[in-house]
């Protein structure tokens, strides 16, 4: 009866030891980002951190007001002879003061699709990611805005994990950018 007692702990030790061993190494199990803490993803069936790996983020498409929405060109067209804007999105990284890339102007364009990816890499927990809109023109670029007070040309995430668990940015507006689309993916 000892030896069985001894056995059936042993068996208990290595069983409890093997599971921690698979915890450490990543190898629980998850169906969705929400079966993770909360600065992990869902990736194949394993939560991971994201911080310092690398995603594909791709710059979709975006629909633009017909005229500018905010002062002091508020109802006027987007260029000086009447022309569509030229839409230019910079993919850009705040707290740490950094844009990721560029994706250029489309000329003459209210509807424009980019379908442009890049690689990005989450350096810290709670990183946030933003995308900027311009009116690319030869000079400057003029920002697009994205709330109607005009304050900001900028729609993105507080919290890149956030998009991350998300896959996509569905962001509608009442300003300048009327829509926008992005989606992030585990390289």
């Amino acid at each position: 009866m000892r030896r069985l007692m001894q056995a059936s702990v042993a068996i208990l030790v290595v069983g409890l030891w093997v599971q921690g061993v698979a915890a450490v190494e990543g190898k629980d199990r998850c169906k969705a980002h929400t079966d993770c803490g909360d600065l992990e993803v869902c990736n194949q069936g394993t939560c991971e951190t994201a911080v310092n790996r690398t995603y594909i983020v791709t710059v979709v498409k975006a629909e633009m007001r017909e005229k500018r929405t905010t002062a002091p060109h508020k109802g006027k067209t987007w260029d000086a002879l009447g022309g569509a804007p030229d839409p230019r999105v910079h993919v850009h990284f705040p707290d740490i003061n950094t844009v990721a890339f560029v994706v250029s102007g489309v000329r003459d364009e209210h509807d424009p699709v980019w379908n442009k990816a890049s690689k990005i890499t989450v350096t810290a927990a709670g990183q946030e990611i933003y995308f900027c809109f311009y009116d690319q023109d030869s000079s400057n670029h003029d920002p697009m805005s994205t709330v109607l007070s005009g304050e900001s040309n900028c729609i993105g995430n507080d919290n890149i994990v956030d998009f991350i668990r998300a896959g996509v940015v569905n962001a509608k507006t009442d300003a300048d950018v009327k829509s926008f689309q992005a989606t992030i993916k585990r390289k």
